[in-house]
């Protein structure tokens, strides 16, 4: 390569070097003077951030269908209990009852509700015609004593409860809840144990 095509190149690269700082400071005075002279501009950040709260909101709104009456087809329920903070127990709901069921439905010879869920909480007696039930988010899970009662009723007729979603340290608070569960069993003399 000659000397003058190295220097048409270093001169090339210059100027569009140039051109590119020229063009940014350009683009930079233009902004900044858009911003300095409108006082719209405020206005279209608030209402920016307001449409977006509003849209995350109704992302994370639950529509709660009703029970599924009781005819004797599978079904689960889910517990409800008072959210202290968190997602709490309607954490995926209802699509994980649907996606279950579906489940359940097509490996099985059952013919549970698959449109339909039931939601109650620990101490409602309708809970006992419901073989499984289902808590969410046990993290956030503080029973009152009559759920406490009730749900340890549940489990001594036979329930089945699955328990899911633990984070960080979530179990603890798990442990503690189901320890007050079962403290009667435990001071009658019969070993209760939780697994970690």
């Amino acid at each position: 390569m000659t000397k003058s095509g190295n220097a048409d190149r270093r001169r090339k690269g210059a100027d569009r070097r140039r051109y590119g700082v020229a063009l940014i400071d350009r683009l930079y005075l233009r902004s900044s003077a858009l911003f300095q002279r409108s006082s719209a501009f405020p206005l279209l950040i608030l209402a920016v951030t307001l449409l977006a709260t509003a849209v995350a909101a109704q992302r994370w709104r639950v529509v709660y269908e009703p029970n599924v009456p009781y005819d004797g087809r599978f079904t689960f329920a889910r517990i409800r209990y008072t959210e202290y903070r968190g997602n709490g127990w309607a954490y995926d709901y209802p699509r994980m009852e649907r996606h279950l069921l579906t489940m359940v439905r097509e490996i099985t010879s059952l013919q549970p509700h698959v449109a339909g869920s039931n939601i109650h909480t620990l101490d409602d007696p309708e809970l006992l015609k419901y073989p499984v039930a289902y808590l969410s988010e046990p993290g956030y899970w503080y029973p009152s004593e009559e759920e406490v009662v009730g749900l340890r009723t549940y489990l001594a007729k036979g329930g089945f409860l699955i328990v899911d979603d633990f984070m960080r340290s979530e179990w603890l608070n798990f442990e503690r809840q189901i320890m007050r569960v079962y403290e009667t069993v435990a001071g009658s003399g019969t070993k209760v144990q939780v697994a970690s």
